[in-house]
């Protein structure tokens, strides 16, 4: 066990199931074959299918009265976003602008695991593109470029129902 203990996040497959040591754990996954992995989403498109959950999506006229702080919802400036909007699996070299960095870009990566995400979870994850600017890290952290401000007039709501 000596010489496992030094290789977390090391996979071990076999035809049915993958195994990941991950720090003291073993996690063990049923394989699955995904043929998702980019949708494009139009202004009158209002759900999204796929294989992490739902996106619902609405666009509003009126700012609420408060914004809840959940990790299933997000906020745009609909002025600041371009259609269609791209919902695809993280890669390697994302960068995106947490939102309350001051600007201050983050690699996905480093958030997923600064998160303590292990091998699966970061696997799983999906953003939110417009423009070829990453809006949101679904269900962890949006950026910055795309918020709500003050002078907002329209926006969008984007509620994610996980499986």
């Amino acid at each position: 066990l000596q010489s496992i203990d030094h290789q977390s996040g090391a996979i071990f497959d076999s035809p049915s199931h993958q195994i990941l040591l991950d720090r003291d754990f073993f996690i063990l996954k049923k394989t699955t074959q995904s043929a998702d992995n980019q949708f494009f989403i139009n202004k009158n498109n209002t759900q999204v299918n796929f294989s992490e959950g739902q996106l619902f999506l609405e666009i509003k006229n009126k700012r609420p009265d408060f914004f809840p702080k959940e990790k299933h919802i997000a906020f745009f400036d609909l002025g600041k976003t371009t259609f269609p909007l791209t919902l695809r699996k993280w890669r390697a070299g994302d960068v995106f602008h947490p939102l309350g960095m001051n600007g201050q870009k983050k690699k996905v990566k480093d958030l997923l695991t600064g998160l303590k995400l292990n091998r699966f979870e970061k696997d799983k994850t999906w953003v939110l593109e417009s423009d070829g600017k990453i809006c949101w890290v679904i269900g962890h952290r949006m950026d910055e470029r795309f918020k709500i401000r003050e002078e907002t007039k329209r926006l969008i709501e984007v509620n994610w129902n996980d499986k």
